[in-house]
């Protein structure tokens, strides 16, 4: 996820500098000179406030999408003893409610939660809209 906040915010700066250089006059016929486009300053207004929002996605991206920490102690890591019944770990060579002795079983599921590709779906549909809306606003 670091790496797609990189992304955005990386594209959220292009579009800011892309607005920053944008000429928001037009030549008149009438003299040749240049007069203010109110419509061409929306269009530049509109164009930082996604980019200014897409930079803010990034940052909140690169700052939380670090790789979860697996649990110490989960759910899956713990068996029942076949003396006593009681929850033991599962690489626990004696249980410590009856001493009795134990093998250590295999764990059977992977060390690391299944990740979720919601957040990374929802990221990307959210990128794809403001580039939509940046692209709308050019034409």
């Amino acid at each position: 996820m670091r790496t797609l906040g990189a992304f955005v915010l990386i594209g959220a700066m292009v579009g800011l500098l892309v607005s920053f250089a944008m000429d928001v006059t037009v030549g008149s016929s009438i003299d040749g000179s240049r007069v203010v486009n109110f419509g061409l300053i929306a269009q530049r207004n509109s164009i930082q406030m996604i980019s200014g929002f897409a930079a803010l996605c990034g940052v909140v991206l690169i700052a939380f999408g670090g790789r979860r920490t697996p649990d110490v102690e989960d759910s899956t890591d713990r068996v029942p003893c076949p003396a006593c019944g009681e929850s033991v770990l599962r690489v626990a060579q004696i249980c410590k409610h009856c001493r009795s002795e134990l093998t250590p079983t295999p764990k059977l599921s992977s060390t690391h939660a299944p990740t979720s590709k919601w957040g990374l779906l929802i990221v990307a549909g959210i990128v794809a809209l403001l580039f939509i809306l940046m692209m709308r606003g050019f034409t």
